[in-house]
């Protein structure tokens, strides 16, 4: 028996554990599978931030570092995607000159006004642009019709450098052919805006020379609007984009949903080096594939009313001052699979907005400046099997929402919480399970979290605290199940019952 006042040691072991969320010593050194993921993933950093790798397959430099376990590459649809790049019927170009506000306006009517004064005083006073109304026209055709309709363009190595606008109308489709380039030019307001189609393969699409002096401000654009449509595979787009808004953000899809498409957006295999965006915008079925984003200057991926989107295999890396890829307004059924975000600014995957029953899983959100994946006012949402790992914010954030479940994911390191739950409609029930939670600055923490349940999550190396926020006092009931045996549902108020009626999500 021990004497008076004395307490096994086992006993107060258990104490502290319960009192600081601590587990046993051992548990803290370091963990082996981490420092391995980190050094894979600081190594493709490191390549990609050397410049020559942007032009390799993002599935050769994922497999060569090691770390297609995580990303899963066989679960993409197969690269090179047939299509046919020869198509060309046999209707001649058809084109006049015209006033370039005319494509403004019709942009205006479904995406507002804002930077259209920067594209009209970037032009110097001369509103015409190279209107193309049929046919299909290259980049050589394209350097003689400028020619023949008395518009000034240069030769320059390999392609044209524009110094106009073009416009490209539903009747005619604008090819770029393998190792053309287009250069459009700074100074003279050049840029251009596809109704019809645009067919970019191998090609390279840039902006040049210095700032506009008539508008400091403005930088080339292509966009998509209208019911046109997009097909571009291997293709570089440099410094392009300006502006506040996804229209003018360097390559953009800026449909109005209102009108008939002349075909699919496909993106694939692609390198957005120093762009502001690539935003896509009212277009079903959208497939951002393969591409790589490097320097952009906004959030390198916005997709926007846009529903069933497949966003996969994409690299997002070096400086970045916002988010790497947003989801919004309504873009219900996307699939964001087998991503690797790598440094930048802010969450790196953004969920928002009525972007209900997404799928977010096999991404890998490392070194952001912000959280890794934020759900936020989006229903029915599944986030499984990521690795989020060394962020400086949250790793998985749920707000707002009712259905979301989060699952089999990896959160190692991050400087919040590994799961945050927050500002919750009275009744929502979030499912958290499977969970391997390591060295985040808190487990699990909520604000307003309402009913959260837990199974097979492992808390067992998790430091320097499981609970936080609401649940802070609660950290007991995990310090007794570290591994989650044992279901239980989470409150402010501690262990309850889930809610006889939980929201019902449709089938995935």
């Amino acid at each position: 028996m021990p004497r008076p006042g004395a307490y096994p040691v086992r006993l107060v072991l258990q104490a502290c554990v319960l009192a600081l969320g601590l587990t046993q010593p051992a548990a803290a050194a370091p963990d082996p599978q981490i420092i391995d993921l980190r050094k894979k993933i600081e190594a493709l950093d490191t390549a990609l931030n050397g410049g020559a790798s942007l032009q390799v397959p993002n599935v050769d430099l994922v497999d060569k570092v090691g770390l297609t376990h995580v990303t899963k590459p066989e679960m993409f649809p197969a690269l090179g995607a047939a299509y046919d790049w020869t198509a060309t019927g046999n209707v001649l170009p058809e084109v006049e000159r015209l006033d370039l506000r005319l494509a403004l306006a019709m942009l205006a009517q479904t995406y507002g006004a804002k930077d259209n004064f920067d594209v009209i005083q970037a032009q110097g006073g001369d509103m015409d642009a190279l209107s193309i109304r049929k046919g299909v026209v290259t980049l050589p055709d394209l350097h003689k019709l400028l020619e023949n309709n008395k518009f000034s363009s240069d030769l320059s190595p390999g392609g044209v450098t524009l110094k106009t606008p073009v416009i490209i109308w539903t009747d005619a489709t604008l090819r770029l052919r393998p190792r053309e380039i287009l250069q459009l030019s700074r100074p003279d307001g050049a840029f251009i805006v596809v109704f019809g189609k645009i067919e970019i393969n191998g090609a390279t699409v840039r902006s040049v020379g210095p700032q506009s002096v008539n508008s400091k401000d403005f930088v080339p654009f292509v966009t998509v609007t209208g019911g046109g449509s997009a097909h571009v595979a291997n293709a570089t787009f440099e410094d392009l984009g300006f502006g506040g808004e996804p229209k003018y953000s360097g390559f953009s899809i800026a449909r109005n949903p209102l009108l008939p498409t002349t075909g699919e957006i496909h993106i694939e295999n692609s390198v957005f080096d120093r762009v502001v965006s690539l935003a896509v915008n009212a277009s079903r079925g959208a497939t951002i594939l393969g591409n790589k984003f490097h320097d952009t200057r906004g959030s390198s991926l916005i997709v926007s009313q846009s529903s069933d989107a497949r966003i996969l295999g994409n690299i997002f890396s070096g400086e970045a001052p916002t988010n790497g890829i947003r989801v919004l307004s309504g873009s219900a059924r996307g699939v964001i699979r087998g991503n690797l975000l790598l440094n930048g600014e802010r969450t790196g995957i953004a969920i928002r907005n009525a972007s209900d029953q997404v799928l977010v899983e096999n991404n890998i959100v490392w070194s952001r400046g912000g959280g890794g994946i934020t759900l936020t006012k989006t229903n029915c949402g599944l986030i499984q099997n990521n690795l989020v790992m060394d962020n400086k914010q949250k790793g998985i954030e749920i707000r707002t929402g009712l259905g979301n479940v989060v699952i089999n994911n990896k959160i190692y390191k991050n400087r919040s919480a590994a799961l945050f739950v927050s500002a919750q409609p009275h009744g929502a029930l979030t499912v958290m399970r499977n969970n391997r939670l390591v060295g985040n600055q808190s487990g699990l923490a909520t604000a307003e979290g309402e009913f959260v349940e837990l199974e097979g999550n492992d808390f067992s190396r998790q430091f320097p605290r499981f609970l936080d926020g609401e649940l802070s006092s609660h950290t007991r009931h995990i310090a007794q199940n570290m591994r989650g045996a044992e279901r239980v549902v989470m409150t402010s108020f501690g262990p309850s019952d889930a809610p006889l009626n939980p929201f019902m999500c449709p089938e995935r």
